[in-house]
């Protein structure tokens, strides 16, 4: 409520009820999560001056912090016979921001929304222009998991991760009662193939607001909200992408092929996620065949390169007498890199992974093979085909939409 002239007015709580007769008057007292109230009792109140026992700010706030039930309390008295009714509570009013539901289910990769709903309004003052209560009569609300302490965009390290927003929720003076506000929360790929569901709790809790100089809003604190996240690994269980010499491929979805090319290759890349993988193939049989002996790993600026051949020829071959090996992290959790004798395997962040070796009987890598995460079904580019579990769209090439004979596939690729 405001004033005529533009001063912001305290929002009360009325206790509501029919009169009974014009000679009798009223006790009124308040309760807060089922707790009485002692200092907000009103006696001996006639009907028509029962709003002044209204619940005002100043009776809870440095208190009680919104997101309580509130409920009131009447009794009837008659002075002039002295008898006095029962006492008679009203239902209870949240008074909030509160969830649509208290859980909600999100799948590994898929994005849900949690619709939250406030049945306060928010103060905004009427001098304001239209235009200026847009711009400054908000509320924001942080966001986050208690489990990381924290709020991360994007990729998380469990649980969800909050997608296309900052770390919370912004409230227009508009956005109550009927109206509502979502959180677009995605489900965190754990990048380990284990099938396990798992729980994460997000929480909401209120910023000072300059708006709210009777610090309405102060302190609110929404808890509990709980999100299952269904592991989906199931659906990438055995999908490998295999570059084996010389070299023999195999797409994510199975479709087997060959590539006796020489060149730098794109094995893999992800549609949206900063993620490539690229091959190396140059002469391990002159003019007949190639083999794997350079990969590249990268996760935007990081990357992780090892090559064992000098250069790219499909005449002849001078590999190196020891691998070249370059990493680059600019997070050490950018890649997970894991090097026994002449075995490697590199993590990517939404669990894709990456397995190479170099031969023992010579300095070619045998074979790389890239296991797939949920975050590749229908996200895979390169020679590694799109993962959809249907091979006749595996061979898409580069900048193209439809799928095409393998060498032209290829060679888009290269």
């Amino acid at each position: 409520m405001e004033s005529k002239d533009g001063r912001q007015l305290e929002p009360v709580f009325l206790c509501l009820f029919p009169p009974l007769a014009d000679d009798v008057v009223y006790d009124v007292s308040w309760f807060i999560n089922d707790e009485e109230l002692s200092w907000a009792v009103s006696t001996f109140v006639s009907y028509p001056d029962i709003n002044s026992t209204a619940l005002r700010p100043s009776n809870w706030t440095g208190n009680y912090s919104l997101n309580f039930e509130v409920a009131c309390a009447v009794k009837a008295y008659n002075p002039s016979t002295s008898v006095s009714g029962p006492i008679y509570r009203s239902p209870k009013f949240f008074a909030g921001i509160k969830p649509e539901q208290k859980q909600y289910y999100v799948s590994e990769g898929i994005t849900s929304q949690i619709k939250l709903s406030s049945t306060m309004p928010f103060s905004c003052p009427l001098s304001l222009s239209e235009e200026m209560r847009e711009a400054f009569c908000t509320y924001y609300f942080f966001v986050w998991t208690p489990s990381e302490d924290s709020c991360r965009n994007g990729m998380a390290s469990n649980g969800i991760a909050l997608t296309n927003q900052p770390c919370g929720v912004t409230f227009n003076f508009r956005d109550w009662g009927n109206r509502s506000v979502h959180i677009n929360v995605t489900g965190y790929v754990d990048g380990m193939i284990n099938y396990n569901d798992r729980t994460t709790y997000l929480h909401i809790a209120s910023t000072r607001n300059p708006m709210d100089p009777l610090g309405i809003w102060d302190n609110l604190n929404v808890e509990g909200i709980a999100v299952k996240v269904g592991d989906r690994d199931i659906l990438v269980i055995g999908r490998q992408c295999i570059s084996s010499n010389d070299p023999h491929m195999t797409t994510f979805d199975g479709k087997r092929w060959e590539n006796q090319r020489t060149g730098t290759f794109v094995l893999y890349q992800h549609k949206i996620l900063p993620y490539t993988v690229h091959v190396i193939y140059s002469e391990c049989m002159p003019w007949r065949a190639t083999c794997n002996c350079g990969v590249a790993i990268r996760n935007g600026f990081s990357y992780y390169i090892v090559r064992t051949c000098e250069i790219i020829s499909l005449q002849s071959t001078k590999l190196l007498s020891v691998p070249y090996e370059k990493e680059h992290l600019c997070e050490a959790t950018d890649l997970k890199i894991v090097k026994i004798g002449k075995y490697y395997t590199v993590t990517l962040p939404s669990g894709t992974q990456v397995s190479f070796y170099i031969s023992s009987w010579n300095n070619f890598i045998g074979s790389v093979r890239i296991r797939a995460s949920v975050s590749d079904i229908e996200s895979s580019l390169g020679l590694c085909g799109f993962t959809n579990g249907d091979t006749s769209d595996d061979f898409i090439p580069k900048d193209a939409s439809h799928p095409t004979d393998s060498s032209t596939f290829a060679l888009s690729w290269r």
